[in-house]
């Protein structure tokens, strides 16, 4: 699910595996996370690792968009110990742009019936071509 949060960045602390990008097609982009809670909050959660039983996380983005560009957010298993196949896309969400703007939003991540499985993961967010991503474990 995609959920709007204009400026977010701004307030959200550094983060050891953020990364700033620059496209050829916009701006300045910026890829954060995972937090725990929305990151509308000036200091959202955001753990070493999460837990298999978290119920929700986000990743937060930034970027220069134009009207039509779309944004994916995938979260891949990287290893999960057999759960899933390495490198496995598990799901991807997209925000297309209505208008030119500079743009801050997030990506919301439920957790499966059966839990997270434990393991490496990461989220890759890219537009036209990949703008960046985060890496985490899932304990």
């Amino acid at each position: 699910m995609f959920v709007p949060a204009r400026g977010v960045l701004g307030a959200v602390l550094g983060f050891a595996t953020a990364c700033t990008v620059t496209t050829s097609t916009s701006g300045p982009t910026k890829v954060d996370g995972p937090f725990l809670t929305k990151p509308t909050v000036a200091a959202p959660a955001k753990p070493d690792a999460i837990a298999h039983d978290t119920p929700e996380f986000f990743v937060v983005w930034e970027a220069d968009l134009k009207k039509g560009d779309a944004v994916t957010g995938t979260l891949i298993a990287v290893d999960t110990d057999g759960a899933a196949p390495a490198n496995h896309p598990v799901v991807t969400r997209t925000y297309t742009s209505e208008v030119d703007t500079h743009y801050a939003g997030n990506f919301s991540f439920s957790e499966p019936d059966a839990g997270w499985p434990a393991g490496t993961y990461r989220v890759e967010i890219a537009g036209t071509k990949p703008l960046g991503s985060v890496a985490f474990a899932i304990k």
